[in-house]
Order: C-alpha cells, then structure tokens, then sequence
C-alpha cells in the first residue's frame, strides 16, 4: 500500500498546487492518495486520481477528482472537490474501471481524457502499476491498436 501511495503522491501534489493557487483563502492540504488510473493518449501519460484533502479553513477531510497528464511537464486540466452525495458521480471512464471506485465529474467536459466525447479516438489501453513494475527488461504489450498500425509505444 505504501509504494502504490508513493507513485500516486506526485499526481496528488501537482493537482492540489493547482487547486490552492485558484482558491486563495480555501485551500487544501494531502491527507491519502485514495486510487489512481493512467492510459497514454496523445502521446502523453493521462491520471486520473481521487485524493483526500482537509481544509486549512474548516478543517474538514473532503474527496478530489483530478486529470493531470504530461507534455513532459505536468499539466493539470481539472481538480474539483467530489461533494456528497457521491452517488451523483461516475465511478468509470474511457480507461478507469469501475471497480476502482474512481469518482469523475458527470454531465460536463470537466475532465478531457476518457470522457465520452472522445471515447471512438482514445480506444485506450488502460495501464496498471503491476505492468509497469514487472520483470526488468520487460515491456508492456502494445494495444491492439498499436499493433494494427504495426507501433508499439511504450
């Protein structure tokens, strides 16, 4: 649990400078990584992450959703407090299983990759840690895409 709460930290930051610099008074801080998911697209990583943080104002632990993607600097195109009731959120996208339990913003463009809107062009392979940290000099497979098109990006 600790090394997967490591390798999402970084997300976690980067979303929650963005979050404080665009609510000055209402800012946030950590508490737990909750889960993660990251596909390639556009020839850049993409996460999707959910967090909890806790005002610095009314101490109160609340829940995040943010898409943070590299180009190779991270760039952080949304991170929104999920508010209860949580049901009113979706729990899967284009590449985040639902059994992740990874909370997205609904009927807006919030969020820009796995969003419907541009489910036909992403067909994304979603990734997972395991096959990141499999056996040393290893790769991980090629999506069925990649292979038509005879590429294989890593």
């Amino acid at each position: 649990m600790e090394t997967r709460d490591s390798s999402i930290m970084p997300h976690v930051r980067h979303a929650i400078r963005h979050y404080n610099a665009r609510h000055p008074g209402d800012e946030f801080d950590v508490v737990k990584p909750l889960m993660e998911s990251n596909a390639s697209f556009r020839n850049q990583l993409w996460v999707h992450v959910n967090f909890w943080a806790r005002s610095r104002k009314s101490n109160k632990i609340k829940r995040f959703f943010a898409e943070v993607h590299y180009d190779p600097n991270p760039i952080v195109e949304v991170c929104i407090v999920i508010e209860e009731p949580l049901d009113k959120y979706r729990r899967s996208c284009a590449f985040c299983p639902a059994n992740w339990d990874i909370l997205h913003p609904v009927g807006s463009r919030k969020f820009l990759c796995g969003n419907d809107k541009d489910r036909i062009e992403q067909q994304l392979k979603p990734r997972v840690l395991s096959e990141y940290l499999g056996m040393p000099f290893t790769c991980c497979p090629a999506s069925p895409i990649q292979e038509k098109k005879g590429k294989k990006k890593f």
